[in-house]
């Protein structure tokens, strides 16, 4: 320690405030608050689904496949994400002054992320059932089906995520911080909502946990999709279409594999051959 001294002439000195000091403080708040926000997004469902079905081991064991289902469902939105937003957040931020190369940069980051998370998704989609068959038995079955009701989920969740590198490329954490809140606000009702209509069309444990699952998948798909990636696009002034425009050809490619897919099964099941 005495020869660090020695050697660095810095001394510490006492603290005081600045501007540059309260904006700091102020991103890394709005930053960490959003990144809560999503936190709960993504746990409310299961702390629903053991608050009101847990006391019977039925409804352990739902929440166990519902559990099992949405990891499976997220994680190839981790394995993109994760590496993806470790290199867009400091790329973007090098060319957040520059509007033309700050766009295409955009661009290419979401269509890399939807040419892998458009065929998982579409792909798990049709498969669902089969895999947790295969990974479990046929007492996973309905596992199968809560992951088929998670898996159109993968490509919202994947856009959603690395917004958050957008905004704060530009330093609107604030921004981000708001988007997320609506989001999880939006999610939070319809857990509540799923919840209740799969207790009224299904058998309890398995019907509300169903439910959940659907509004999970529809929230996400019909309330906070676009308006979320919308308000982001805007708030960094870049077109909205501008950056899923270059997704068409992946999407159409995605969808003639899930054509082929699905006319498989059905081909397997007409020669009474398991899928």
């Amino acid at each position: 320690a005495a020869v660090v001294w020695q050697l660095v002439r810095w001394r510490p000195d006492r603290w005081s405030r600045s501007e540059s000091a309260r904006d700091l403080l102020a991103f890394g708040g709005f930053y960490s608050f959003s990144s809560l926000m999503f936190a709960v997004a993504q746990n409310a469902d299961k702390i629903l689904i053991a608050g009101l079905l847990g006391s019977t081991a039925a409804g352990r064991a739902a929440l166990g496949m519902y559990t099992q289902a949405f990891n499976l469902m997220m994680k190839p939105v981790y394995v993109v994400s994760t590496p993806v937003t470790g290199i867009m957040l400091p790329t973007l931020s090098r060319v957040a002054g520059e509007p033309t190369q700050y766009a295409f940069l955009v661009a290419k980051f979401y269509r890399m992320v939807g040419i892998v998370l458009l065929p998982a998704g579409i792909g798990l989609f049709l498969v669902a059932v089969d895999l947790m068959v295969v990974m479990g038995g046929e007492a996973w079955r309905d596992a199968g089906r809560m992951l088929m009701a998670l898996s159109p989920v993968i490509l919202v969740q994947g856009f959603v995520g690395i917004a958050g590198s957008v905004f704060a490329s530009v330093g609107r954490a604030g921004h981000l911080l708001a988007g997320a809140s609506a989001a999880t606000a939006a999610l939070l009702m319809g857990y509540f909502v799923g919840f209740a209509l799969g207790n009224l069309w299904g058998t309890a444990p398995v019907g509300p946990t169903m439910g959940v699952a659907w509004s999970m998948s529809l929230v996400m798909l019909g309330v906070v999709f676009v308006p979320y990636l919308f308000f982001c696009f805007r708030t960094v002034d870049v077109s909205f279409a501008a950056i899923f425009r270059p997704l068409r050809v992946p999407l159409l490619a995605s969808l003639l594999m899930g054509g082929c897919v699905f006319a498989a099964q059905r081909g397997m099941l007409a020669c009474n051959i398991d899928p």
